[in-house]
């Protein structure tokens, strides 16, 4: 089970997430949003 710290962290990477591909803070399960988007499109969308 995940600590307390270990889930706040994966919420705040999956923020950071939604905000940098979509511009909100919110947004689909991440393998939805890896489907939706693609594999290659999020990958250059994140590096920078």
């Amino acid at each position: 089970m995940p600590t307390a710290d270990r889930y706040i962290s994966r919420l705040s990477l999956f923020s950071l997430i939604y905000k940098l591909v979509l511009n909100r803070n919110e947004g689909p399960r991440i393998p939805i949003l890896i489907q939706a988007v693609g594999v290659n499109k999020l990958l250059d969308l994140l590096d920078f």
